[in-house]
């Protein structure tokens, strides 16, 4: 029942986004036009800074990011949905709201954990429809299923996205000694955001492409082609 209902609003929202119509950009304004309470602004995942109302930086909550995961209510699925469209088809669109979500809110990464949330749970899907294709049973189903969402997505992304993290803000940052201006520092989150966004392409063409291609890829022959330097059997 709950896969039927997740099915259900998925293809929902690909239907509105593919008629085109409106969706509420997280640029800091609510519904109508009118600003969102800055009181929801007040906290930003782990890395970044805010300043505080005597100019300090506020102290950043990670754990507000994870209890979100398990609040789906709190999820803005449609407009998670346009992100994933847009980043098969126009990646430069996608990281033009980030920008205006940094303006508004002083951060980069996102505060909404439905993109992670959709990506494990499509990806948990993909591999299901692969554990069948190459007759999985017993442990070795669940295995592909938790290698896929924990290691190839979660782990290996966290690994990346902390050496990335840790070199640019350790490297690569840019000394503003003597401005005026409220240090920044890039985040944590952003640097996963940055591998949430490049895996999705991938998983795509790996996970969904790959699969609606292995009746040809599988078929007997396929790949055994005569080579011109192959010996003829007497």
């Amino acid at each position: 029942v709950c896969v039927c209902g997740w099915v259900g609003r998925c293809v929902g929202a690909c239907m509105r986004v593919l008629r085109g119509e409106k969706h509420r950009v997280k640029t800091g304004m609510g519904c109508g036009g009118s600003p969102m309470n800055s009181k929801m602004n007040s906290t930003l995942p782990l890395g970044g800074v805010i300043p505080g109302k005597n100019g300090s930086a506020m102290g950043l909550r990670l754990p507000e990011y994870v209890r979100r995961l398990f609040s789906v209510p709190q999820m803005d699925i449609d407009y998670t949905f346009w992100q994933m469209l847009y980043l098969c088809f126009s990646p430069s669109r996608v990281y033009r709201t980030t920008k205006y979500h940094r303006q508004t809110k002083n951060q980069w990464a996102r505060d909404d954990p439905a993109f992670v949330a959709l990506t494990s749970y499509f990806m948990a899907v993909a591999s299901v429809a692969y554990a069948i294709a190459f007759h999985r049973r017993g442990f070795q189903f669940f295995e592909v299923i938790l290698y896929s969402v924990l290691v190839n997505f979660l782990m290996a992304g966290s690994a990346i996205a902390t050496l990335t993290w840790w070199l640019t803000n350790k490297y690569l940052r840019v000394d503003n000694a003597g401005s005026h201006n409220t240090e920044q520092r890039v985040e944590w989150l952003y640097a996963f955001d940055v591998h949430c966004n490049s895996f999705f392409p991938l998983f795509i063409l790996l996970y969904v492409v790959q699969y609606l291609l292995l009746p040809f890829l599988l078929r007997p022959g396929t790949y055994d082609r005569p080579s011109i330097f192959h010996e003829p059997r007497s």
